[in-house]
């Protein structure tokens, strides 16, 4: 993303609460929506992408596995800058994802339910960024020391 005046981004901050930033487009979005711009749809373009790691393509497992956890942090992103989120809708999806995890056993289940799980839990303590990221953090470390994603 480029921008060439620093109008359409004034007043607006990034949380600083994921390790790859992902989803911030998202947040400037709602930024500009509480500012009174519309969003538009480009619908043309070409993209290739490379068969190399990136930080919203990663290669190695634990990568995969961390921007799946990041990814659903967005609630609390959404929550943080202000807009109102239903926490009864939220904690249903986590335990419906938690159930689904307990059947297929699989690793983006296990990632989706993670991220749920520290949005809710960040949301309802009053985290702040930084506390957040600080977990985000822990939880790959603890992967790591384990070895493999689990």
């Amino acid at each position: 993303m480029s921008f060439k005046s620093g109008q359409l981004i004034d007043g607006f901050a990034l949380p600083g609460y994921t390790k790859r930033g992902l989803s911030y487009e998202n947040f400037l979005a709602l930024h500009y929506i509480r500012r009174g711009l519309y969003s538009a749809t480009f619908n043309g373009g070409f993209v290739e992408h490379l068969e190399r790691d990136s930080l919203s393509r990663p290669k190695s497992d634990v990568t995969r596995f961390m921007t799946a956890v990041e990814n659903n942090l967005s609630p609390y992103g959404v929550h943080y800058y202000g807009f109102k989120i239903n926490m009864n809708r939220l904690r249903l999806y986590k335990r419906l994802i938690g159930l689904h995890d307990t059947f297929r056993r699989s690793l983006l289940s296990r990632a989706y339910a993670l991220g749920l799980g520290l949005a809710l839990e960040a949301i309802e303590n009053g985290y702040e960024p930084r506390e957040v990221r600080r977990k985000l953090l822990e939880i790959e470390q603890e992967i790591k020391v384990k070895g493999k994603v689990k």
